[in-house]
């Protein structure tokens, strides 16, 4: 049996977009716009999403005009315990994003970005784990 790290591993991804100034130099961002599957009818929403500092991020997408990220997001889930998993439905491509406590149903605008939130989350929760690798481990720089 493995335990969870007491503290969230620094994340890294070289598709990351840009790094907030007030974070550490080596903490990873990725952020978009994503459709995200929620609610007890499973509705759609058109999100902004943001991976950040070990966890991920879901705000409603009409918050980001004047407010920014003051506003709270309407989902959150932490990387260290997460499986990420492609899922194909007929000629769509979906991210299912499962935590012990939450699933998060994801698509983005084109194949391609799908990909990179893909292969973003897959080295973001590899290097919460600490499983080392070309993100994790060695290649962290510092």
């Amino acid at each position: 049996p493995h335990e969870a790290p007491s503290t969230p591993a620094s994340l890294a991804c070289a598709s990351s977009q840009s790094a907030s100034p007030s974070a550490a130099s080596s903490a990873p961002r990725k952020e978009g716009v994503l459709f995200v599957q929620s609610g007890l009818l499973r509705q759609w929403k058109r999100c902004w999403c943001v991976a950040e500092e070990g966890a991920f991020y879901v705000y409603r997408l009409s918050s980001m005009d004047g407010g920014a990220k003051r506003e709270k997001p309407i989902a959150e889930i932490q990387l260290v315990l997460c499986s990420v998993k492609p899922v194909r439905m007929g000629s769509r491509s979906y991210l299912k994003l499962r935590s012990p406590r939450d699933q998060l149903m994801l698509q983005a605008l084109t194949e391609d970005k799908m990909r990179s939130w893909t292969l973003f989350f897959s080295s973001a929760i590899a290097a919460a784990y600490g499983a080392g690798g070309p993100y994790g481990g060695s290649n962290s720089g510092g």
